[in-house]
């Protein structure tokens, strides 16, 4: 089955939402129903090639992004982006310029998290990346679901409300260098009990998620089935940013 081809949105507006965070609008997308919790789609910062590959290989490294839509309206065909400003970069470059009416294409909504109505207690842990995604699985999961929220962010100028149930986050200031992505957290967290029979949600940089992974089962004893990685970002040697 051939994979469904980047459609064009245009963007209905910015906002600054924060000393590094832009959030943008955006119409013109035919939504199959309402997306599942921390669902993605790919945003193309460039017109897809044609005649579109029918497999995921479109040579090079592909201009797009992946992210996790928010304040959808399906019959409307809108929706939101917030863009995490990590120094300069495709996604930041296109949304610190985008005007209203500026054009990039979408990808099909992929993925999603259902969170099990019987769980004991419900864990989101992540980065300021993560934001998005664990605000969606907040504003569905049922009000007698214990949640326990943890966000690693640069500092208190990145705060804001996560989902529209008071969940009381915990803030991490990890400061301004992303090699050290992910150390508040797991340094928390190993201080913390967590029963067992808890279930997971990461997102983040890719080592610092698995690393929480690895703690979730060797401290807590969780079964790996109830972790569920999103693996937002990567820092490695080949990134302009360094990990000391």
């Amino acid at each position: 089955m051939a994979r469904p081809k980047p459609v064009p949105v245009r963007c209905t507006g910015t906002q600054l939402a924060g000393p590094r965070l832009i959030r943008a609008g955006f119409t013109g997308y035919s939504f199959e129903g309402t997306p599942l919790p921390a669902s993605y789609l790919e945003l193309w910062f460039a017109e897809p090639p044609d005649p579109w590959p029918p497999r995921h290989r479109t040579g090079g490294r592909s201009p797009k992004r992946t992210f996790t839509p928010i304040e959808v309206d399906p019959i409307a065909g809108t929706f939101v982006v917030e863009f995490v400003l990590h120094g300069r970069g495709t996604a930041t470059d296109w949304a610190s310029s985008a005007t209203i009416g500026s054009q990039i294409w979408a990808g099909p909504v992929r993925g999603g998290y259902s969170v099990d109505p019987d769980s004991s207690r419900l864990l989101l842990v992540g980065d300021d990346t993560a934001i998005p995604a664990i605000g969606t699985i907040i504003d569905r999961a049922g009000g007698d679901i214990p949640i326990t929220t943890i966000v690693e962010v640069v500092d208190a100028d990145d705060e804001r409300p996560v989902g529209n149930r008071d969940t009381d986050p915990i803030w991490l200031h990890r400061g301004s260098n992303p090699g050290m992505t992910g150390h508040l957290t797991t340094n928390l967290l190993a201080t913390m009990e967590i029963p067992e029979d808890s279930d997971w949600w990461v997102g983040g940089e890719r080592e610092a998620i698995r690393r929480i992974r690895d703690l979730a089962v060797d401290r807590f004893g969780t079964d790996r089935s109830r972790i569920d990685l999103n693996a937002h970002w990567r820092l490695d040697p080949v990134d302009p940013r360094v990990r000391n």
